[in-house]
């Protein structure tokens, strides 16, 4: 049966949830504190579309010696909605990890507190709508994403902390239309946006802080359009 709603609340701080289906499902995450001790807080294991409904306050954690690459993680296509505010911590690798598109249409608060590789990595197209992101502190990109990123409006901060890392790492087209957008990179080499193909600014409002020699505020193998 596709399209089965699950509703998560409670705590634990050695737990774990994981879903493997052949439809797809819906997953509401309500007032949740969940901290795993060996592997992601939430693995979503199967390649079916899911929505993620953000409800009151959640926290998610993963332990550092956790085999899976985000501490939310999806193998399929991911949407984010609702209005709660959800903070994640990814101790062993990334915060937020998606083999297929994500999108993100929540009107809520995404905060990923801390990472020990990228704040959000994805191995498609990241679909931007609404809502805020803030990225504490990354210990490598901000956002490492393999297709393209729009960004159709929001809030986003993003900061990284180690050298020759980028706030955005696009590998396709990156294309902002409205929102606001700010980004610090620390460290040698840092930079705010690195495409390997275009940019393309069409409105909203971009802030970038960098420190560090040969650090740049953005940097595009392809074209660089600001309208």
């Amino acid at each position: 049966m596709a399209n089965v709603p699950y509703i998560i609340s409670g705590s634990s701080s050695n737990g774990s949830l994981t879903f493997n289906s052949s439809n797809s499902f819906y997953l509401a995450l309500s007032d949740l504190s969940l901290t795993s001790g060996n592997t992601a807080a939430i693995n979503i294991a199967s390649p079916v579309a899911v929505t993620l409904n953000l409800r009151g306050n959640s926290a998610i954690a993963d332990n550092a010696n956790s085999a899976i690459n985000g501490t939310l993680y999806a193998a399929g296509n991911l949407s984010i909605n609702g209005s709660g505010t959800i903070q994640i911590a990814g101790n062993a690798k990334h915060g937020i990890s998606v083999e297929g598109i994500l999108t993100v249409n929540s009107g809520g608060t995404i905060i990923i507190s801390e990472t020990d590789s990228d704040g959000i990595h994805g191995s498609s197209d990241l679909i931007w709508n609404n809502g805020t992101l803030v990225i504490v502190s990354a210990g490598s990109d901000g956002l490492d994403i393999s297709g393209n990123i729009t960004i159709q409006n929001g809030d986003l901060t993003i900061n990284t902390t180690a050298e020759s890392q980028r706030c955005i790492k696009v590998s396709g087209n990156f294309t902002m239309n409205d929102g606001t957008l700010n980004m610090t990179a620390i460290g040698t080499d840092g930079k705010g946006i690195k495409a390997d193909s275009n940019v393309f600014i069409n409105g909203g409002s971009i802030g970038i802080g960098h420190s560090g020699d040969m650090s740049k505020g953005i940097k595009a193998d392809g074209d660089i359009s600001i309208n």
